[in-house]
């Protein structure tokens, strides 16, 4: 059941027209003098789960739910679009900071439990999650995409960033595709770790079951001159013990190829 049930509302545009089932407008107009911390909601949702330890099966409680909608027609020339949630942000202006959507999610802990979940089980060639940042030239020191971590010493078991694929995919794509096509003198991947006395490792890549693979695969093309296809670069006066480049193999290996061919 519903306490609030608002349905058969219908609207025949003309061109330019917006309608809005449910209009909510307010503002927050504090003027009280000193310093005054407030927050303000357009819409404030409370749940409250009180399920009993004798009830069986999973109780679902969705503090908002907007269900898959009815598409009956879009015909006569016409495209239609569906948004299930559009916020529009506003412009950047001096003494504002703006968030178009922002999930506080400080308290999850254990597995299982996600700031925010998407499922797009049956993608074949769209996109679960798109991000179109920058325009043509606007994005200079800002990202796309920020992940920050733990600023403390934690240990990071399964990586800040985690792709995984359990599937027996195939294809050239990859779980990481980056592209920059029309680039000429950008940097493709940059990865920095200048800490002093590091004894980590910079890059880790495992591939214990390659046979006629290749777990590293660099293909400059037909116009490379002055450059390199792969370049080492050091300074400093330490002593470098195992060589700058190593290359080790603890097996009773055979065959003509060698270790480096």
């Amino acid at each position: 059941g519903g306490a609030y049930n608002i349905s058969g509302a219908s609207y025949n545009h003309a061109n330019g027209e917006t309608g809005n089932l449910m209009a909510i407008s307010f503002s927050d107009a504090t003027i009280t003098a000193g310093a005054v911390t407030s927050t303000t909601n357009g819409l404030n949702i409370a749940s409250t789960i009180a399920a009993t330890t004798s009830t069986s099966g999973v109780k679902t409680v969705n503090a908002i739910n907007i269900p898959s909608p009815t598409y009956s027609s879009c015909s006569g020339g016409a495209t239609c679009t569906w948004n299930g949630l559009q916020i529009t942000a506003p412009a950047t202006t001096a003494n504002f900071t703006t968030t178009g959507l922002k999930i506080v999610a400080d308290s999850l802990t254990t597995n299982g439990d996600s700031a925010m979940s998407i499922s797009a089980a049956a993608l074949t060639t769209g996109q679960a999650l798109k991000i179109t940042a920058g325009g043509s030239t606007a994005l200079t020191s800002g990202a796309g995409l920020l992940v920050t971590g733990p600023t403390g010493a934690a240990a990071i078991g399964s990586g800040l960033t985690q792709i995984t694929a359990t599937g027996p995919y195939t294809g050239t794509g990859g779980l990481l595709n980056v592209l920059a096509t029309t680039s000429t003198a950008g940097t493709l991947a940059n990865l920095t770790n200048n800490t002093a006395s590091f004894t980590g490792t910079g890059i880790n890549a495992s591939f214990t079951g390659t046979t006629t693979g290749d777990d590293l695969l660099i293909s400059p093309g037909a116009g490379v001159t002055s450059g390199s296809a792969i370049k080492v670069t050091a300074s400093g006066t330490s002593a470098i013990a195992n060589g700058l480049v190593q290359i080790t193999h603890s097996g009773n290996y055979t065959g003509t190829g060698g270790l480096l061919n």
